[in-house]
């Protein structure tokens, strides 16, 4: 992540909002779409590159703290909501080595959310929380070569949380069920169609059994495995995406009542959605456009209006002017399913993992992202600011972009100054008041000090 704040400058890209390429499905009648908005980021160390996050109240506090997979320094960060969106210093706990992807949920029962985390050593790490948002030390669980993604939820009806992992090198998925008290058994393993990278759990049919769904990047699939309800599945069934898809997630996008699957395509900068017609069949996908290399997305409604949005992490980002950098995407939900309304949103560099959650507590869905590689920081939190102005990160823009960031934060520019600077080349913003990340009346104003370069 660096150690530029974050921004709403998206306003030049409204002409190319959510433009989608349709393979086989109708344009869905346009309706009214109210414009997500979110403020700067804040910048939140953690141990070394974060390269996964989630999202639970750890310490019983109601409110939601977060979990970074550290990859290189083989721990998971755990960092505690103070409250108004601002975050403790992060703690370290050791898992297996090279950790990518944590999840939170209460696997031993007691009341509190424990963490998961697939490591590279061909495992899953779980490390039961204390209650106070501490941890005891890992347990260690094989599962097949290699394990990129872990995701949790009741697969065998026990009431118990079990554990699937994606394995990418094997290409298949390890399911690993609850033997209770947050123990597992030996896990069962299953054949994917493809180097297996994201796993997500739902019911994809409509008969109240939990199903899977994995990315499988070399294919450009996914595949469904529909469960039994005791914990096994029947063979897959696979489905076209666009290129290289990293990450897949589970949700209703058009208020049927149906759950529908969403991919994200590093190689094509897209996500591919595919509405479920019925009992786990699916209608063709359609593409739509994201930043540079999504590597991650979740879905959630963070506009208010009663349908999720899709967010992306974006690996690569935005270069176009040198100024916005590593991004999320936020593709705002047009209705029926459909995404035409796209804003970008300044993160961290080489941005790897995106989740949704209220951390100000505020009744708007705020976003927290992490970057692989970043000497400022390791967690970028985006506060909401739908309906209000949220400040964006101006610092190194120039003055044009920044004035359009301002007007595409629900802002208004206010004075404008203008001084000497060794570092900041003539006519970028060298600073701003209020701070990147603060939240405004909508028409608040802002004000810039513009360099005019060296004297």
């Amino acid at each position: 992540m660096s150690g530029t704040a974050g921004s709403c400058s998206c306003a030049v890209l409204l002409a190319c909002l959510g433009s989608a390429l349709t393979l086989g499905v109708a344009a869905a009648s346009p309706v009214a779409v109210r414009a997500p908005s979110f403020a700067g980021q804040r910048k939140y160390h953690t141990v070394e590159s974060a390269d996964s996050v989630a999202a639970a109240d750890l310490n019983h506090d109601r409110k939601p703290d977060l979990a970074t997979a550290d990859g290189y320094a083989n721990t998971v960060s755990v960092l505690l909501n103070r409250g108004h969106g601002g975050f403790a210093p992060s703690r370290a706990f050791g898992t297996g080595d090279g950790p990518e992807s944590v999840a939170a949920a209460d696997l031993n029962g007691d009341g509190s959310p424990d963490l998961a985390v697939a490591t590279d050593d061909n495992g899953v790490s779980v490390l039961v929380n204390r209650g106070d948002g501490g941890f005891r030390p890992r347990r260690d669980y094989p599962t097949a070569c290699c394990p990129f993604s872990v995701a949790a939820g009741d697969l065998n009806g026990d009431g118990q949380q079990d554990l699937v992992s994606a394995n990418s090198a094997s290409k298949t998925v390890s399911v690993l069920l609850n033997a209770g008290e947050g123990r597992f058994l030996a896990k069962v393993d299953y054949p994917t169609g493809g180097r297996t990278v994201s796993v997500a759990i739902g019911d994809l049919n409509g008969d109240r059994r939990p199903d899977l769904a994995t990315a499988n990047s070399d294919a450009n699939s996914v595949s469904v495995f529909l469960g039994n309800g005791d914990g096994s599945f029947q063979p897959r069934s696979d489905l076209s995406t666009g290129r290289y898809p990293n990450a897949v997630a589970i949700g209703d996008l058009n208020g049927d009542g149906k759950a529908d699957l969403v991919a994200a395509n590093l190689h094509a900068n897209t996500v591919s959605v595919l509405r479920n017609k019925g009992e786990a069949t699916f209608n063709a996908r359609r593409e739509y456009r994201t930043d540079r290399a999504p590597r991650s997305l979740a879905i959630g409604d963070v506009n208010g209006d009663g349908r999720p949005e899709l967010v992306t992490a974006n690996y690569l980002g935005h270069a176009a002017g040198g100024y916005l950098g590593h991004t999320v995407s936020v593709l705002a939900n047009g209705g029926n399913g459909s995404f035409r309304l796209r804003r970008e949103y300044r993160t961290g560099f080489g941005t790897s993992s995106v989740v949704i959650a209220d951390f100000n507590a505020d009744r708007k869905p705020d976003l927290a992202a992490t970057a692989e590689e970043d000497l400022g920081g390791g967690l970028s939190v985006l506060l909401n600011a739908t309906g209000r102005c949220g400040v964006p990160g101006l610092k190194g823009m120039p003055l044009l972009a920044a004035k359009r960031a301002i007007v595409s934060g629900g802002c208004r520019l206010g004075s404008i100054r203008r001084a000497y600077s060794k570092t900041v080349k003539r006519g970028r913003v060298i600073l701003q008041t209020p701070q990147s990340g603060t939240l405004l009346r909508k028409g608040s104003k802002i004000s810039l000090v513009i360099s005019r370069g060296r004297r």
